[in-house]
């Protein structure tokens, strides 16, 4: 519910992709071991990379939240994109184009309008009256 408001949304959105960008400049997006100091067996320099990863998938959960409230889905696909072109070796030395990405995701996140229960009672009227529009209202989605 609370991601329905769109401020909630967007301010999610850019905490945790601040945090994602503060991170890859830390070099957490580096898979290599560097060993160095070990807690409890596991190399403490697992622990940006794990804060990265956790907030990556809080990223995509909050997308995938807004998308179910706004009708697209999709929209999950674009931090998922974003986060590719970080992680993938030879697509990170590729400049802005995960930012493009996250900024896409926020504007059709924060401009789409929330559905409501009233909008689909609406619709579902108005396909009895103009069955012709069930063809277009699925394009639409």
């Amino acid at each position: 519910k609370a991601l329905e408001n769109t401020a909630v949304f967007v301010s999610a959105y850019l905490v945790l992709m601040g945090l994602t960008y503060f991170l890859s400049s830390t070099g957490s997006t580096v898979l290599t071991i560097q060993g160095q100091g070990n807690i409890a067996g596991l190399s403490v320099s697992f622990l940006p990379l794990v804060i990265h990863i956790s907030a990556i998938i809080v990223l995509l959960w909050i997308s995938l939240a807004r998308g179910v409230a706004i009708g697209k889905e999709w929209i999950v696909l674009l931090p998922m994109v974003a986060f590719a072109f970080d992680f993938i070796p030879k697509l990170s030395d590729i400049p802005m184009v995960p930012f493009i990405y996250h900024l896409l995701a926020i504007v059709i996140g924060a401009a789409c309008p929330i559905i409501s229960t009233f909008n689909n009672s609406v619709q579902h009227q108005s396909m009895r009256h103009f069955p012709g529009l069930k063809f277009f209202s699925g394009l639409m989605k």
